[in-house]
């Protein structure tokens, strides 16, 4: 994306955890965010519009969990392409409501996220049957046109390669590629994932994807974020760092202006070129992390 080249573009922020607040969702009440796009896509358009009005940059679909595998714990699997659909749709009218409005133009990620447990669920899975339980979604998904594809909490190699090669055929369907943004969430252990150096596992990753963009979402921390940067390739990286964990009544209580703070340095240490939030963060966390960035790129 050109626009990298010229300053850090500012991603949004929790959708989820915005979803349960302004619908009065009782904490830990399983329920289908993706769905919500079809049964009260004003609600989600309107988090949208938050955001942007916030100085987000790019929109992520309300897409994340809208994977065969997830839809089917929720008995929702039958509506997921058009979920998929409509979380694109979304984003963009909202970007293309701000844009009439402010002039200022912003972009639309199509959000992939990560099946549940991978070790657990996909150990007797071949890589054709990973690929079947995205293939509905990522079609749905790259139909809408979205400006960048974002593979979120992406943690399970054997996942990403399935998911790879879906993408790249998709590409090559459609005879053009748009960005991937891909994101891993940070654990115990910040110079490893799943058993396997960070280094090694990011050099695999973009031999299979071919990512414009790399970094960190969730997991436990900046302090590990931190430290899990210092291993990456030379490629625009991206911080996109929870509201800390919830407490037992799901809240989140994390100093917000503490964690700007965090996230402004650890930008400025790594020339971090996109930044945004997680579980917990709101348009308010975007808003002040909006006028910190401003004030870093004065």
């Amino acid at each position: 994306m050109e626009e990298l080249q010229k300053r850090t573009l500012l991603l949004d922020g929790g959708m989820g955890t915005e979803l349960i607040r302004r619908l009065g969702i009782k904490s830990r009440t399983p329920f289908s965010a993706a769905s919500i796009n079809l049964s009260n896509p004003a609600v989600v358009k309107q988090i949208h519009l938050d955001y942007l009005e916030a100085g987000a940059d790019i929109m992520t679909t309300n897409t994340f969990t809208a994977n065969e595998m997830m839809q089917s714990y929720y008995g929702k699997e039958a509506e997921l392409v058009e979920q998929n659909k409509k979380g694109v749709q979304l984003a963009r009218e909202a970007v293309i409501e701000y844009e009439k409005r402010t002039g200022k133009r912003a972009f639309v990620g199509a959000n992939i996220g990560p099946l549940p447990f991978a070790e657990k669920n996909l150990h007797d899975k071949t890589l054709a049957d990973v690929a079947d339980i995205y293939r509905r979604q990522v079609d749905a998904l790259l139909s809408e046109k979205p400006d960048l594809l974002i593979v979120e909490c992406a943690y399970h190699l054997p996942t990403v390669e399935a998911l790879a090669t879906l993408i790249q055929q998709a590409f090559a369907k459609m005879g053009t590629r748009i960005p991937v943004m891909f994101t891993v969430p940070i654990y115990e252990n910040p110079t490893m994932v799943e058993g396997m150096a960070i280094e090694t596992f990011f050099e695999k990753v973009d031999a299979l994807l071919q990512t414009e963009m790399i970094g960190f979402t969730c997991g436990e921390g900046l302090d590990k974020m931190e430290q899990a940067l210092e291993k990456l390739p030379n490629k625009p990286l991206v911080l996109v760092p929870n509201a800390g964990l919830p407490d037992a009544c799901g809240c989140y209580t994390m100093d917000m202006q503490a964690l700007i703070d965090r996230v402004i340095a650890i930008q400025k240490r790594f020339s971090v070129k996109v930044v945004g939030g997680c579980c917990g963060t709101t348009p308010r966390y975007i808003a002040d992390l909006h006028r910190a960035l401003e004030e870093v790129e004065k």
